[in-house]
C-alpha cells in the first residue's frame, strides 16, 4: 500500500467517516463517491494533485504529509502545521543555527 493511501485512510478513520462522507465532500454530486476513496485507499488509483489537496485541507494536513515515507519526519510535519507563524519562524531560527552549527 502506498503511503498516501495508508494516511488517507488513518485521517478519515480517525475522523470517524466513512468513504462515502469523504468521497461526498472531494467529490460533489459524484454517483459514487466513496468508490473513488476506496480506490485511493488501496492505491488502485492515485489521485490526482488537485484531489489530494481537496482531502488535505478537509483534514487540515499539509500536502507533503501524504508523500512522507518517514514515520517521524510525518510526525513532525503535522507538529510544525500546528504552530503559530512566530513558533514556526522560532522553531527555523533554531533549525538555521543548529545546522550551521554541525
Amino acid at each position: 500500500m502506498e503511503v498516501y493511501a495508508r494516511r488517507i485512510k488513518n485521517l478519515r478513520e480517525k475522523n470517524n467517516l466513512t468513504q462515502n462522507e469523504l468521497g461526498t465532500h472531494i467529490h460533489p454530486g459524484a454517483n459514487t463517491p466513496g468508490v473513488n476513496i476506496s480506490q485511493y485507499e488501496t492505491s488502485t488509483h492515485e489521485p490526482p494533485i488537485a484531489v489530494m489537496s481537496k482531502i488535505a485541507s478537509t483534514f487540515d494536513v499539509p500536502l507533503c504529509y501524504f508523500y512522507c515515507n518517514d514515520e517521524n519526519l510525518a510526525s513532525f510535519i503535522i507538529d510544525y502545521h500546528k504552530l503559530n507563524a512566530e513558533s514556526k519562524k522560532t522553531l527555523n531560527n533554531f533549525f538555521d543555527c543548529f545546522v550551521k552549527n554541525n
